[in-house]
């Protein structure tokens, strides 16, 4: 069985990047990197029973720049530790300052001279995060399908983080974005991810 870990900053992230996602992969990690309020750790804690996904918190501290050699480090070792076919962070047109460090973290942790490394690597990119990136830059090649019910749980896990809902980062927005991405490639919703990397053959190593 393959194994995915989705690296973000926060929680609430997760549900917007690749709540789809989660709801059609089996053998899911979600890891946050910041220390985050106790409110929404609660809601990821609920969310990964009832959503069956592992959850680990890094806990770094808010607003640090110098975390990034010491994230970058501590995902090198979980990458090497859980071996993960496929791995899902933050898009590199993403300004939001922790978005933008745990995104680099993953870059280094994920290079290929590693001993170990990731069969995929790719970026999300989900309603609400237009507030945080530059949206003409992001130019997904890859998309999951969404039935009713995978979309409705992708709201659901959202909604659990009542205190992160603004705006675009909303259920509606979710709906909206995912009808969107779901016409560009002739389906009724859809989840969209920047395929970055994607080694068919270890041996190739």
């Amino acid at each position: 069985m393959t194994k995915t870990l989705i690296i973000v900053a926060h929680e609430d992230d997760e549900a917007l990047i690749a709540g789809g996602y989660i709801k059609q992969n089996d053998c899911v990690m979600v890891i946050t990197c910041i220390s985050g309020r106790s409110t929404q750790i609660k809601a990821i804690i609920d969310n990964a029973v009832k959503y069956d996904f592992q959850y680990l918190p890094l806990n770094y501290e808010p607003f640090r720049s110098d975390n990034l050699p010491h994230l970058a480090k501590a995902i090198t070792y979980i990458i090497g530790d859980e071996r993960p076919d496929t791995v899902i962070t933050h898009n590199p047109h993403d300004t939001h300052q922790e978005h933008k460090m745990v995104y680099n973290a993953v870059e280094i942790a994920t290079r290929p001279i590693l001993d170990y490394t990731p069969r995929r690597i790719m970026y999300g990119f989900g309603a609400g995060l237009y507030e945080n990136a530059d949206s003409l830059r992001f130019n997904p090649n890859t998309y999951l399908v969404m039935d009713e019910e995978t979309l409705k749980t992708k709201m659901a896990m959202f909604d659990s983080y009542k205190m992160e809902e603004k705006g675009l980062r909303s259920s509606e927005g979710i709906e909206i974005e995912a009808r969107f991405q779901g016409k560009m490639i002739g389906s009724k919703y859809a989840e969209c991810f920047y395929l970055k990397r994607e080694i068919m053959n270890y041996e190739n190593l």
